[in-house]
């Protein structure tokens, strides 16, 4: 585990950096974003690294797609790609976001490939007019094996 550990702090160092990189720069109304994402894969016992970006329709809807990749500390690791979308409502005079998802992918696991659905939510606070701090949960089922994972992630958003 603390290899896991290593690589989840450099990560982590690797997000923070990212959005102080562009949190200087003010434009409104972004519409496409992207980030990195770290946490845990509780069910696998791993660290989850990974991905998402996608695009805003509207102040209530975005669509999104995410990659996570865990590490295990056992012989195997599992990919997840997945296409979600997201309802959010930001509350008033607030820089606070909450949201649901639901969404639908596939899953990488050792000569096990399978498709996914994945319900979750989370809570994107705005950092900057560019740059998000999101924290979410998802719960991600497999369609044929019946595998399960809870995944909760920290990650920094980035509008452009």
């Amino acid at each position: 585990m603390n290899k896991f550990l290593k690589i989840g702090i450099v990560a982590l160092a690797a997000i923070v950096a990212a959005g102080s990189a562009f949190a200087q720069e003010v434009k409104p109304d972004y519409k496409w974003f992207a980030g990195p994402t770290i946490g845990g894969a509780f069910g696998n016992d791993g660290l989850s690294l990974g991905l998402n970006g996608g695009y805003e329709v509207n102040k209530y809807l975005r669509l999104e797609g995410t990659y996570d990749h865990v590490f295990n500390s056992g012989p195997w690791s599992i990919d997840n790609l997945a296409g979600n979308l997201v309802g959010q409502y930001r509350i008033p005079r607030t820089l606070v976001t909450p949201y649901a998802l639901v969404g639908m992918g596939y899953q990488f696991q050792n000569g096990i490939n399978q498709g996914v659905w994945n319900v979750g939510g989370g809570l994107r606070v705005d950092l900057s007019p560019r740059v998000d701090m999101d924290v979410r949960y998802r719960y991600v089922q497999g369609m044929w094996n019946q595998t399960n994972t809870n995944m909760v992630t920290v990650g920094s958003t980035i509008k452009f």
